[in-house]
């Protein structure tokens, strides 16, 4: 289960969901129908995003919707996922041969850290962790990963949110 993003503190200066939904390309209907149809906890209409919590649920939900994600193909992405969906759409991947969700790991890592930490599990002649990373790269490097700028074929409908 990919970890959510934390939403401990309050914005000094709140977004308005209108413009957050122009910036992802949303139609502001479609943000509308997330909340009307229970994806979206808060009414983006009578809200204004205050946390970082507020900020992911909307951006994820919205750039799933904006990609082209019709109500049913939604449904499947999100049945393993809990409520609400404070996931970063940048740190996360869907893995269409397991059809799960996943953290992307080491995102952000430079090489150079990369290169301590597995010199780090040679120097300690740990096997494990080096056979487990390179079982994990072999993954992601075979994976079709979903993302809101890459959406698929599955996604391209004209039917349901994406309608207007």
């Amino acid at each position: 289960m990919p970890l959510k993003v934390n939403n401990g503190q309050l914005y000094l200066f709140p977004k308005d969901t209108r413009d957050l939904a122009e910036s992802i390309g949303l139609d502001f209907w479609a943000a509308k129908k997330l909340y009307d149809d229970k994806w979206l906890t808060f009414d983006p209409e009578t809200t204004t995003i205050n946390d970082n919590g507020m900020e992911a649920e909307f951006v994820f939900l919205g750039s799933l919707v904006a990609a082209g994600c019709e109500p049913r193909l939604l449904k499947k992405l999100l049945s393993n996922l809990e409520k609400p969906y404070c996931y970063d759409i940048s740190q996360i991947y869907y893995d269409w041969t397991t059809q799960t969700w996943s953290d992307i790991p080491f995102r952000g890592l430079p090489l150079r850290a990369a290169e301590e930490i597995i010199a780090d599990f040679e120097y300690d002649e740990d096997q494990d962790s080096l056979v487990s990373l390179q079982e994990t790269i072999k993954k992601l490097s075979g994976t079709v990963l979903f993302t809101a700028t890459n959406s698929c074929a599955k996604c391209s409908s004209s039917k349901g949110y994406s309608a207007l």
